[in-house]
C-alpha cells in the first residue's frame, strides 16, 4: 500500500535482501593461482614449438623465446628439455610474488566492491506475472498484489539501467590463470578491470525461477538509510493484479488509492485454473 500512498517505488540496500549472497559475494580468482608458473612455461613452449612470430612479448620473454628457438635447432633435445626444467623452477620461485600480489589485488577489488555495494539501492521486478513462486514468496501467499510497470528508462538517478539478472553457478570471477599468464607475457595492458555492473546483475542460478530484472541507484557513502524512495513517473503503473487469495477489503482499498495516483490504471483479479497448476486473470 505504501507504493500507492506515497507514490514511490522503494529501492533497497542489498544488505536487506533475502539472499545474503546477492551482490554481497566477493569476486574470486578463477582457477588455482599456484599453477600460474606451470601454465606460463607451457605457453612459452607452445610459442617456441610452433615457430609463430608473435608481436607484443615483453622482456624477459621475448629474448628467452628467441634464444630457446635457436637452442632447439642447434642443440640436442635433452639440452632443450633441461632448459625447460630450469625455466619451470625459475618461474615457480620468481613468480611466487605474483601469486601474493594477485591475492592483494583481489582483496583490494573486493574492498572497493563492498564499499560500492553499501552505496547501492536496488529495485527488483520479474518479467513473468504468472509465476506461482513469485506470488507465494513476494505477494503474501497470493493475498497481495502485483504492479505492472512500464517505462523503466534510466534517469540521472539510476546509476545502473534496467537489465536482466544473469544466473550463474559461481561468483563473478575477477581473473583466471590464462589472463594472468597473458599479462606476464604481453604486459598488464591485457588485463581488463573488473566490471562492477556484472557483479550487480549476477545471482546464484538456484534463483533463476524469479526471471528477475533490476535497476539500481547509488547514494552518498555516509547515507545510513537502507532504502531510497523514488517517485513513480506519470503513467508508469499500467495495471494492478490482485492475488487469487486477495481479500475483498484489500481490493477495495487498493483500487481507491490507485485511482488517486492515476485514474487510467487497470485492475485485474487472479483466479486458480481448474485444469493445471496456474493462474488466470479477469479484468475488474
Amino acid at each position: 500500500m505504501s507504493i500507492l500512498t506515497y507514490g514511490t517505488f522503494r529501492y533497497s540496500s542489498p544488505v536487506l535482501f533475502n539472499d545474503p549472497f546477492d551482490i554481497q559475494t566477493n569476486c574470486v580468482f578463477k582457477g588455482n593461482p599456484e599453477l600460474i608458473h606451470e601454465n606460463l612455461v607451457e605457453r612459452v613452449k607452445q610459442f617456441i614449438d610452433t615457430e609463430i612470430i608473435i608481436d607484443g612479448f615483453i622482456e624477459p620473454w621475448k629474448s628467452t623465446i628467441d634464444k630457446v628457438r635457436h637452442l632447439s635447432r642447434v642443440s640436442p633435445k635433452e639440452n632443450t628439455e633441461k632448459f625447460f626444467r630450469l625455466l619451470g623452477e625459475y618461474a615457480k620461485s620468481h613468480f611466487a610474488s605474483t601469486v601474493e600480489g594477485l591475492a592483494k589485488d583481489v582483496a583490494m577489488v573486493n574492498h572497493v566492491l563492498d564499499r560500492e555495494m553499501r552505496k547501492l539501492r536496488v529495485f527488483c521486478v520479474t518479467d513473468n506475472p504468472a509465476n506461482l513462486l513469485m506470488w507465494s514468496h513476494y505477494a503474501s501467499n497470493h493475498k497481495g498484489v502485483m504492479f505492472e510497470i512500464m517505462d523503466f528508462e534510466a534517469t540521472e538517478l539510476e546509476t545502473y539501467a534496467i537489465d536482466s539478472v544473469k544466473y550463474e553457478e559461481h561468483p563473478y570471477p575477477m581473473y583466471n590463470v590464462d589472463e594472468i599468464v597473458d599479462a606476464m607475457l604481453f604486459g598488464e595492458k591485457t588485463l581488463e578491470a573488473p566490471d562492477y555492473k556484472k557483479h550487480v546483475y549476477r545471482k546464484y542460478n538456484i534463483w533463476s525461477y524469479e526471471q528477475e530484472w533490476r535497476v539500481a541507484a547509488t547514494v552518498e557513502e555516509d547515507n545510513e538509510q537502507l532504502f531510497l524512495d523514488v517517485p513513480i513517473k506519470e503513467k508508469q503503473v499500467r495495471s494492478i493484479v490482485f492475488g487469487c487469495e486477495c481479500l475483498d477489503e484489500t481490493v477495495e482499498n487498493v483500487m481507491k488509492k490507485g485511482r488517486g495516483l492515476d485514474k487510467n490504471i487497470e485492475y485485474y483479479k487472479a483466479h486458480k485454473l481448474a485444469d493445471r497448476y496456474g493462474i488466470g486473470v479477469n479484468k475488474i
